[in-house]
């Protein structure tokens, strides 16, 4: 289905600029995607009015579903501050599986500094710890240095050792490294379980990236971690490479339906990748 709904077929140019994107569906075309960035008017305004119809994203939807996603990479890329915080209530009201969650994510580090404080409050009174996690993803791309963001990185770092790292590397201040150290060093290898062990390879990558290096003992830690990954792989798969050994851990190390996913997001196991159909790979 393309046609675009009633209230959008006046002649205006943002309305035609949004009947065209409607008929893009899954595809927006470059041509399409610079007249957007590049005419003033009502354009932003019209694109929040996208954003903020959840009716759109139905796959039964005009347009497929596809114009309100397009709308929000749209607003991340004119870099428009008022799209904010429409784009924060997707990140809260949206699954982690949806297309549109990734992009307002993306989005609002496009939008950049603007988007700091109003993340920040977002964080302050998030309804659980999945949401915040999500709102600090945002955080740790928008190229903004600020106290209260390595503050939260860093307790991610604590609750979540794998994501936290992850978070800072992008982050990028070397002011992470002593505590990510630390991380490394309270945090034990674990004798069978080499997903487990995939925090190590994390923490790893984060000090490098900061600029860091791994002392003796981390680097044993590391090569422990990586030895008893070659050797699971190949005792169940007859393989060294580490890509089927979800299946195996999830076997071993059995995950509750009401238990935290293993993906860090703070959901429960069964509404994030224990769906059906998500599987149980990163």
């Amino acid at each position: 289905m393309s046609n675009r709904p009633a209230k959008y077929t006046d002649d205006s140019t943002a309305q035609k600029l949004v009947a065209r994107l409607f008929a893009a569906e899954s595809e927006l075309p470059d041509e399409l995607r610079e007249d957007f960035l590049t005419t003033d008017g009502d354009v932003s305004r019209v694109l929040m009015e996208l954003v903020k119809d959840r009716s759109l994203r139905l796959a039964t939807a005009p347009g497929n579903g596809w114009a309100p996603i397009h709308a929000v990479r749209l607003l991340g890329e004119r870099r428009e501050p008022a799209a904010v915080e429409p784009l924060i209530e997707i990140i809260r009201e949206a699954e982690l599986d949806e297309m549109i969650y990734s992009r307002a994510v993306f989005a609002l580090q496009n939008i950049g500094k603007p988007a700091l404080e109003p993340v920040l409050q977002a964080i302050e009174s998030r309804s659980g710890p999945g949401e915040g996690k999500a709102l600090a993803e945002v955080l740790c791309e928008l190229g903004v240095r600020d106290e209260r963001i390595l503050r939260i990185l860093l307790d991610i770092l604590e609750e979540d050792p794998e994501l936290g790292a992850s978070y800072l590397a992008s982050y990028g201040d070397p002011a992470a490294l002593g505590p990510i150290h630390s991380t490394f060093e309270s945090n034990e290898v674990h004798p069978t379980n080499p997903f487990v062990n995939h925090v190590f390879t994390e923490l790893a990558a984060a000090i490098d990236e900061l600029g860091g290096e791994l002392t003796d003992r981390e680097r044993e830690k590391l090569d422990r971690a990586n030895r008893i990954r070659r050797l699971v792989a190949q005792a169940v798969f007859g393989t060294e490479e580490p890509d089927e050994l979800v299946s195996y851990i999830v076997t071993v190390d059995a995950i509750a339906p009401d238990e935290p996913c293993w993906c860090g997001s703070g959901t429960k196991y069964e509404n994030c990748h224990g769906k059906s159909g998500r599987g149980t790979s990163p």
